[in-house]
């Protein structure tokens, strides 16, 4: 097993406990979201599926506009 594998659940332990807590808080968006995102470090074929899907969504709902946003891979900032 990685070493990091322990460090990485205990952080996200600790992020539930915040969210359980209300120390941290989520926020109800006005409209319907799919992330895909972090499944894998990378090469397990997350940007194929998102093209496939933002056709899939563009053809069923042609007025609706897919929307990605790709973080820098030496950015530390999150996406806003």
């Amino acid at each position: 097993m990685n070493p990091l594998t322990g460090l990485y659940g205990a952080a996200s332990a600790l992020r539930n406990t915040l969210f359980d807590r209300g120390m941290l808080r989520s926020r109800r968006l006005e409209r319907p979201v799919v992330s895909v995102g972090n499944l894998s470090v990378g090469g397990s074929g997350k940007t194929p599926f998102v093209i496939a899907l933002g056709e899939l969504l563009k053809a069923r709902h042609p007025f609706r506009r897919p929307f990605t946003r790709i973080r820098p891979k030496n950015s530390r900032r999150a996406c806003s």
